[in-house]
This record gives structure tokens, C-alpha cells and sequence, in this order.
């Protein structure tokens, strides 16, 4: 009897997986629809999102609104829906066989109607509703992008096949909409200002500092509301099932935030709406604009979960409002996050690995941290956990407010290699994560080869540093024994030489694979075949890629750190690119940094975008060219000035570049990057050496001259 209800009990699990999975396929391809028409449309594929969303925050606040109608109905109280009659959601959404009649009556009613919501004398009466000032500022300041009546009534359909209030819909809605944010981020290196932070990343945290009925949970920097909604899952999962005042408090009172770009804020709000929260306190302004000295007590928050940007500068007007005054905009939050924490406050926030090691205001504000809060646990988090927006090192830090306000004791470390995703810019999901191990770990704040504890002691003496060094793996070295290390470096050696074998074969024959001597292509003025032109610098409420030529490495053009800023914070002589253009640097001493971007940017006016003729020229090609000793060597000989030399801009562009034909660029493309992979390969056994970098320069040379 027991075996056949277990069957009876695993058949009836697998029929939901089966209907969870036939709806997700059904939600899926009602989005990939929508997305089709906005893009037959002729809509940006980065306005995908605007448009979806404010769909969705309708669609879904129409649904909101009849379940409220319905539970009023059934307790005998009255209600009264914000958006009514022709203005609801269902009303003209099903206007699809009149869709010029549909488009219409959005962008020249619907949408002055929620600009003015709570202003107008129809909608006085909900003049202290939050919902009146979230209505207004969401349509002040996104768009629709839709132009065609037909194309839109036809994405206002497959939005109508999706259902906010069913469970199975809301799950697969959410994770879809989730890739959607991830991808368009990737397409923009932090669309909309700020970097998707993954699932797994926020879980961890919420994880730590465990989120409860009755804590108020605050973002200084919310973005796409990913800490706030998953913290509401958390707690539903913990808590059960909510009800009554503990409902009201989960819905009114317990989520705070803040979001300085009106399109993420809608984005956030969307998420919000999506995980069933509908009365979250966010707010649309800049965090840093606000004292962060003296906070009351009863205005500071429980829980505190935030990944503030960073890299970025701040005005010096707004750095007066930090006890420790710092240009960078990590140092900021992390004040503000430290002013707002209740008593009894736990706080988990990402910060670049700088803040853990750097001196001036880094140090002063490591040193607050420490004495005043109970910092128990710092998480190293792989290099390439951010990819694709950016690359730098960051942590996790992890700190209480304490009743007796002792401070640290000492700080317990964990170093995360596998985070359950390849350090890759896919981030494709891998076997081995060791999250699971950093969590049962930290329970009981066990030392092992990942984990360790520092005495407060031990980080004063060396300024504060807070960031992660495993003495582990130092012993490891260590007390290796000796001919053990040696046998180490032969085996390397030997690869090395094996590298060498297989670089010296490749170089001999590397000219049969092309079909004519460089020399013989023919060669075309610079200015002629890839001319400078700036691409268009977005609005300045955007979040942009800073480029320097400090962030650039000679020779290769790798990206050491990617900065971004608020387009607003830049002056006004910089360079805009995409990913059509090839950088170069026009200032010596750098004149062998060339830049191939992998992604929309503005730069320091010492670079040149210059956009090759993609029908003659190949990107990867014409930087090679760029960065060989030839160019290199012309370049130093027509740069002019005393103290700066530059390169004489009529010199560059007049300049003949070879330029074979496009395969044949391609080829040689292809046969140079074999060459410096096995040279990367080489230094990376090896370590830097001056053979090395003379072979890279050598490489490029021979290829040019046709001297191979």
C-alpha cells in the first residue's frame, strides 16, 4: 500500500514538472513573439526591455487591482481601482482588431493620464497614494517604442497570453524576464547603471543574514530589485504561509530602496510586482545625496543587502556629507550602508578587492568598519564573477551592528574559487560550486584549505587589510619538499620547450597558408580606408564604460579594469565608441596601445576611434597593423611637441596601410593569434620575460614586411 502511494505521489510530481515545464515553453514563446514584433518594429533590441516592462507593470497591476476588487467583495468593503474604465489595462488592451485606434489612445490619453495621476480632478482622490508618484515618474520617463498600430496590438496580445497571478507563470515569467535583464546588461556592460548581480550570488548572502517577518530590508542602490525579491521569496519559504498582519507588514513595511535611473527603477518596481511585493518603498533619487552621519535610530534599517557600483567618482559638493570624504563611489555607499544600520543590524555588501587593501580613506574607513562593527566574515569571490561587465576582483563583506558595540574580534575567510559558473564572459553554469561548502562552513566558522580565521590583531598590524590571503596555499609552497619543487619546474620547462618546438614549426611554415607576400597587397591611405568618427554619446542619466590608457596594456590591448561613470560625471573632451571601431593612441609614450572594444564606451581624448570600412577591413587586422614595430616605428617619427609629443594627425592619416583582401586579413588574423596564444601559454609557465615580449614584436614585424 505504501509502495503504490508512492508511486501514485512521484507520478503526480512528475505530471506538475510536465505542466510546469509545457507553460514555461508557453510563456517563453509568447516573450520570444513579443520580442520578434518589437524588432520587425524596428525597435533597439536595448529597448526591449522598456517596452516589456511597462507592459508587464500594467498588465500585471490591472490583475492586482481585480484580485483587491474580488477579496474586497468578499469581506462586503468597498474599493476603488486607481485605473478604471477606459484606462484599465483590460479595456484597451482589447482593442486589437482597431490597433491604430489602440496606439492611439496610448500615446495620446493613457499616457498623459499616468503623467498626471493624482494630480488631475479625477484622480485627486489618490493624491497620497504611493502608487500616484510611482505612476508619474515610471511615465515621465520611459517610452513606447512601438510605432506601428499593428506591431503593437500584436506585442499587447502575447503580453495578454501571460497570467501575473498564477503561480507557475509568475516562477517561469521571472526567470525569463531575469535572462532578458542578464542579456541586454551584457549587450550594454550594465544597462541601465547597474551590473546584474546573479541568483546565486544574492542567495548566498540572504543565506547569511537570514531575513525575518518584522526586519525592514533596505538597497541604497537597488537596480533591478534582485536583494528586495529575493529576499521576499526567502522569507515566504521560511515563514509559510503569511497572513494578516504579518501579510501587511511583509507588503507595506519590510522593503526599502533607492535608484538614481528612472528606467531601472521601473525595472525594479517590475521585479518587485512579478514576486508579489506591492508596496515596496522605493524611490526613485541619488543615495549619496543624502547625510550619512547621525542617522536616527529608528529611520536605520535591520538588514541591509547591496552591490553599489563602482569605479565611478563623485562630485566633491556630495562628498561632504561622509565623515570620511573619498572621490570613489564604493567608499561612499559603504559610509552609508555603516550610518544605516540598525542596532542588531546585519549587512552583506559587495565591494571591489581595492577597498580591502588600499590605503588613504580605504584604510580609514576599514579601520571604522572594524572597530564599530562586528565584521565576521569576508567571502573572496573569483576573479570574473562579474563577467562580462567587468573583470575586477571582488567580496563580499559581511558585518553586524553589535548591541555592546565591541567591534571585530576577528574576521572568518573564506576563499571561493568554483562558484558553480565558468569565469568566462558566457558564465555557463559548471559542476564543483563550493557555495554549498562556504554555507555549512560558515555555521560553525570552520577552518580548512578554503577557510580561515584573523585575529583583529594580526589585520591592525598590517593597516586594516581585509583582503583574502589563504595561508593555506602559502604553506602548501612551503613545505613542498624540495625535490618535489624541483621535479615541478622540469615538468614546466619541458612544456615550455614543447611549446617553443611547436611556435619554431608554426613560424617555418606559417607563409604557406597565405596566399600573397604582404608586400604585394595593395595599401591605402589610413584616413581613407578607416576615418575617425566618434559614435553617439548616450543620454546622461546612462552608466558608460570610462576607458584611460592607463586601463590599457601595451602591446596587446587587453583590458586591465573596466570604470564606468554617469555620462553627467564626464568632461567634455572625450572620445565615444562602439564595437565597430579600433582605438589608438595617439600620445607617446603609448603609442603601441590599440584598443579592439568589445563594447560600447567613451574614452580619454588621446585615443582616436577609427572606423574601419567593414567591407575592406578586418577590426583584429588592422590593430595588428597598428601595434607592429612598422606602424610603431612611423608613428615615434611623425609625433610632434616638447613635453606630450603626439602623432601628426596628417602624417597618420596619409599613412598607406596594406590592406589584402578581406579572407586573406582573416587568415592572418587567425595565424598571429595561434602565434601569441602559444607565447601566453609560454609566459604563463615561464612568467614575463624579455624573449617573450621581443618574440610578440618579432611576430608582428615579420608578418608586415613579408619577411618570414
Amino acid at each position: 500500500m505504501r509502495m503504490a502511494h508512492s508511486k501514485a505521489k512521484n507520478k503526480n510530481k512528475q505530471a506538475s514538472n510536465n505542466e510546469t515545464e509545457h507553460r514555461r515553453q508557453e510563456v517563453q514563446q509568447a516573450i520570444k513573439s513579443a520580442c520578434d514584433q518589437l524588432r520587425d518594429d524596428g525597435v533597439d533590441p536595448r529597448d526591449y526591455v522598456e517596452q516589456l516592462a511597462w507592459l508587464f507593470f500594467l498588465k500585471a497591476f490591472d490583475e492586482m487591482e481585480s484580485r483587491r476588487e474580488e477579496e474586497a467583495a468578499f469581506d462586503g468593503s468597498p474599493y476603488r481601482r486607481r485605473l478604471d474604465g477606459e484606462y484599465r489595462w483590460s479595456s484597451w488592451s482589447s482593442m486589437s482588431n482597431r490597433p491604430d485606434q489602440m496606439l492611439e489612445f496610448v500615446d495620446g490619453k493613457l499616457w498623459p493620464h499616468l503623467r498626471a495621476f493624482g494630480e488631475t480632478e479625477d484622480t485627486r482622490q489618490f493624491a497620497n497614494d504611493p502608487i500616484a508618484e510611482r505612476f508619474r515618474r515610471i511615465f515621465w520617463t520611459v517610452r513606447n517604442h512601438s510605432r506601428r498600430g499593428a506591431s503593437f496590438a500584436r506585442v499587447t496580445q502575447q503580453v495578454n497570453r501571460l497570467h501575473f497571478g498564477d503561480a507557475t507563470d509568475v516562477i517561469v515569467l521571472s526567470e525569463l524576464y531575469e535572462g532578458l535583464l542578464k542579456d541586454v546588461a551584457a549587450d550594454s556592460a550594465g544597462y541601465a547603471g547597474e551590473f546584474y548581480t546573479q541568483r546565486h550570488i544574492i542567495q548566498a548572502m540572504i543565506n547569511v543574514v537570514r531575513p525575518k517577518i518584522g526586519d525592514r530590508i533596505y538597497d541604497p542602490c537597488f537596480g533591478t530589485a534582485g536583494f528586495l525579491a529575493e529576499s521576499a521569496e526567502y522569507i515566504r519559504n521560511m515563514e509559510g504561509t503569511l497572513s494578516g498582519s504579518h501579510l501587511d507588514q511583509l507588503q507595506q513595511k519590510t522593503f526599502y530602496g533607492i535608484e538614481l535611473k528612472p528606467l531601472t527603477y521601473l525595472l525594479g518596481t517590475m521585479n518587485m510586482l512579478l514576486h508579489r511585493i506591492e508596496g515596496a518603498n522605493i524611490e526613485l533619487g541619488n543615495t549619496l545625496e543624502l547625510h550619512s552621519t547621525n542617522v536616527p535610530e529608528n529611520d536605520r534599517y535591520d538588514v541591509i543587502l547591496s552591490n553599489p557600483p563602482y569605479g565611478g567618482k563623485m562630485a566633491r559638493e556630495l562628498q561632504t556629507n561622509f565623515t570620511i570624504q573619498s572621490g570613489s563611489t564604493e567608499i561612499l555607499f559603504l559610509q552609508h550602508i555603516m550610518a544605516n544600520l540598525a542596532t542588531g543590524g546585519r549587512a552583506a555588501v559587495i565591494i571591489p578587492e581595492g577597498v580591502l587593501f588600499r590605503g588613504g580613506p580605504d584604510a580609514k574607513i576599514r579601520e571604522r568598519l572594524l572597530r564599530e562593527f562586528d565584521v565576521h566574515t569576508v567571502l573572496s569571490l573569483p576573479v570574473g564573477c562579474f563577467l562580462p561587465y567587468t573583470s575586477v576582483k571582488t567580496n563580499i563583506i559581511f558585518f553586524n551592528r553589535c548591541k555592546d558595540h565591541l567591534g571585530t574580534k576577528d574576521v572568518w575567510f573564506y576563499e571561493l574559487t568554483n562558484d558553480g559558473f565558468d569565469l568566462k564572459s558566457t558564465r555557463r553554469p559548471i559542476q564543483g560550486s563550493q557555495i554549498p561548502d562556504f554555507r555549512a562552513k560558515w555555521e560553525e566558522r570552520l577552518e580548512g584549505d578554503n577557510s580561515w580565521i584573523v585575529s583583529i590583531s594580526e589585520i591592525a598590524q598590517r593597516d586594516w587589510d581585509l583582503s583574502a590571503r589563504n595561508p593555506n596555499k602559502e604553506k602548501e609552497l612551503e613545505y613542498k619538499p624540495p625535490l618535489e619543487l624541483v621535479q615541478s619546474i622540469k615538468a614546466k620547462e619541458k612544456r615550455v620547450i614543447e611549446l617553443l618546438g611547436e611556435l619554431e614549426e608554426f613560424l617555418e611554415n606559417l607563409r604557406n597558408f597565405w596566399r600573397s607576400p604582404m608586400p604585394e597587397s595593395p595599401r591605402i591611405p589610413l584616413g581613407s580606408i578607416a576615418p575617425k568618427a566618434d559614435a553617439p554619446i548616450p543620454a546622461s542619466d546612462a552608466m558608460v564604460w570610462n576607458l584611460s590608457l592607463d586601463d590599457v596594456e601595451t602591446g596587446t590591448g587587453t583590458i586591465r579594469e573596466r570604470k564606468h561613470c554617469l555620462v553627467s560625471e564626464l568632461g567634455s573632451t572625450k572620445c565615444s565608441f562602439d564595437t565597430r571601431h579600433v582605438l589608438y593612441s595617439k600620445l607617446r609614450p603609448y603609442l603601441n596601445k590599440v584598443v579592439v572594444p568589445d563594447q560600447p564606451g567613451v574614452g580619454t581624448s588621446e585615443l582616436i576611434p577609427l572606423l574601419p570600412d567593414p567591407e575592406r577591413l578586418d577590426r583584429s587586422f588592422l590593430a595588428y597593423y597598428l601595434r607592429s614595430p612598422e606602424f610603431v616605428d612611423f608613428a615615434v617619427a611623425h609625433s610632434r611637441g616638447a613635453n606630450l609629443p603626439r602623432v601628426a594627425m596628417r602624417a597618420l592619416w596619409t599613412h598607406r596601410v596594406p590592406v589584402p583582401s578581406l579572407d586573406e586579413q582573416r587568415r592572418i588574423v587567425e595565424r598571429i593569434e595561434m602565434c601569441m596564444k602559444r607565447v601566453r601559454d609560454i609566459q604563463a609557465l615561464r612568467g614575463p620575460l624579455e624573449e617573450m615580449a621581443s618574440l610578440t614584436a618579432s611576430i608582428l614585424r615579420s608578418t608586415f614586411s613579408g619577411s618570414l
